[in-house]
């Protein structure tokens, strides 16, 4: 019974240190676009989690606290977007639709402890993104910041708002 007991410890174990030494399967893909940033797991079939076209966009910055999730909601909570599965949120990994304190609904695709966080806004939700490597995140940043604003200066100039 002892050895029976000891070994399912160890499966178990071997287990969780296996989850967390192959990160891969819970990877994400932020792709930005001249038209939407678009963020989800590469390998779905069902497509992206959610697009964010980028003349929804009211605000884009990179922020260095953990956000506080409050709880994952369902997928159903949140407008446009398209029910899915294999999301996860355990150790400080989540991705999906989440309560954010003091932000609402959205969705987050960050680890906690690896910042910074890139936020990014629009009137009704939001999309919080971070990568183990923060330079990864930044080049994010950056890549987005510079497609909003490249669009917003194009809507100017055809007079558009």
């Amino acid at each position: 019974m002892l050895l029976y007991f000891a070994a399912v410890t160890l499966l178990f174990i071997l287990a969780m240190l296996g989850q967390r030494a192959c990160p891969g399967r819970w990877e994400f893909e932020a792709v930005v676009t001249n038209e939407h940033l678009t963020v989800g797991r590469p390998e779905s079939r069902d497509g992206p989690d959610i697009q964010v076209p980028l003349s929804r966009i009211t605000d884009i910055y990179l922020d260095m606290t953990t956000p506080r999730a409050r709880r994952r909601i369902s997928s159903d909570s949140v407008s446009r977007v398209r029910r899915r599965h294999g999301r996860r949120s355990s150790d400080g990994v989540r991705r999906g639709p989440f309560e954010v304190v003091e932000m609402g609904n959205g969705w987050l695709y960050t680890t906690d402890g690896f910042p910074p966080y890139l936020v990014v806004r629009t009137a009704d939700t939001f999309v919080i993104v971070n990568y183990p490597h923060a330079d990864r995140t930044r080049a994010l940043h950056q890549e987005l910041a510079a497609a909003w604003r490249s669009r917003a200066v194009s809507q100017e100039s055809e007079g558009r708002p």
